[in-house]
């Protein structure tokens, strides 16, 4: 059977390209897609040296980053260093398509990481990411303040109220560690700045971890926090709800 010109008669005779100088072998696999160039950097170091970037590379140009995704949700902080080097955005607020679900979300690696309780992937992004601590996503996760109106904007939550959220303790107290603000959804404009005209009275802020703790009935933090002091026991939202109308 003759073989299909292409990538598979490329990968069939991969002992022969190793002799090829690396931009030429950089000019064939330019439209490879990402499974012929998984497949081709799979088959000898050289090959692995040379055509992993390139994997890199295009995820990050044509995939919206989908890697990104992958290191934080399998705890792969070994993979962060190579889309930082292809120039990947580790603050970008809009979530690529099928990140978060169905829906359109605002978020950032810092909340994806959060959420899944992966203090490798904080302490990459933080140390080496130049990642906000205190970055705000918006239909990511989908708690609902007290008394909260149906018609009010979606609050807006910062890593560490996303992280008690999903019940990762330890990831709360690292983010609390590195300077995390105890304010998890802060006094700012929403991003949908035409529902904010309509229903700006019900928009609730100022909500502490405090509150969140109550809410997500984490005792071990809701110690911590009140030992530090890091948060008030009494102190109200913006509709003056305290953590006690939360628990």
């Amino acid at each position: 059977m003759a073989s299909t010109p292409g990538s598979g008669a490329l990968l069939a005779s991969a002992a022969s390209l190793c002799s090829l100088p690396i931009e030429l072998v950089l000019s064939i696999i330019a439209d490879f897609a990402p499974a012929d160039l998984n497949a081709l950097a799979r088959t000898n170091k050289g090959f692995h040296n040379t055509v992993n970037p390139v994997l890199y590379q295009q995820n990050v140009r044509k995939q919206g980053t989908s890697a990104l995704t992958w290191a934080c949700e399998h705890n792969s902080p070994s993979t962060l260093p190579h889309l930082h080097k292809q120039g990947a955005d580790f603050n970008g607020a809009d979530a690529p398509p099928g990140w978060f679900g169905s829906l359109p979300s605002r978020a950032n690696p810092m909340h994806l990481a959060a959420k899944h309780g992966r203090i490798d992937i904080l302490t990459w992004l933080l140390d080496n990411g130049g990642a906000d601590i205190d970055a705000l996503s918006l239909d990511f996760c989908c708690c609902r303040p007290v008394a909260w109106s149906l018609a009010a904007p979606t609050p807006k939550w910062t890593p560490l109220h996303t992280a008690v959220c999903h019940g990762h303790t330890d990831a709360a107290i690292f983010l609390l560690s590195r300077g995390a603000s105890p304010i998890v959804s802060p006094h700012k404009q929403p991003y949908n700045k035409a529902a904010a005209t309509t229903s700006r009275r019900c928009l609730v802020t100022d909500i502490t971890v405090l509150h969140t703790a109550a809410a997500a009935n984490d005792l071990v933090l809701i110690d911590q926090l009140l030992t530090a002091r890091l948060c008030l026991p009494n102190a109200a939202d913006s509709r003056g709800y305290t953590p006690l109308h939360y628990a």
